[in-house]
């Protein structure tokens, strides 16, 4: 079963996000800024995150370039940034391979998702 964590510091967006998820039979954790997922992330070790760009405390892209960093085996843990505002050439220079542009299209988040759940697959292999 794989356990995704949703960070997002507008609940309607982080509560569709964990409906979505949860459909597809997901296990779903989530936060409402940086500074709490990061310590839920040491805590539950996700399978996959998805965060906001913008919120109090630690960014999207400061938590992405944090385990990224991580020497605790998270670093190759698949993460996709959104956001409202165009934060996408920040998020691609960050390192970062996955976007999602709010609002979007659920068949874009159910496609993200496995997009990045195949290429987590295909390092493990």
């Amino acid at each position: 079963m794989v356990h995704a964590l949703v960070c997002d510091d507008y609940e309607p967006i982080a509560n569709l996000v964990k409906i979505v998820l949860g459909a597809a039979g997901f296990v779903v954790s989530t936060a409402t800024d940086g500074t709490s997922a990061l310590k839920l992330i040491r805590s539950i070790r996700p399978d996959l995150i998805i965060s906001d760009v913008d919120m109090p405390g630690i960014s999207g892209i400061c938590l992405f370039k944090t385990l990224r960093s991580d020497t605790t085996g998270m670093a190759n843990v698949p993460f996709i940034l959104m956001s409202s505002v165009n934060y996408k050439l920040a998020a691609l220079e960050a390192g970062c391979d996955y976007f999602l542009t709010k609002p979007f299209p659920l068949d874009d988040l159910r496609r993200i998702v496995s997009k990045a759940l195949a290429c987590r697959q295909e390092v493990r292999d």
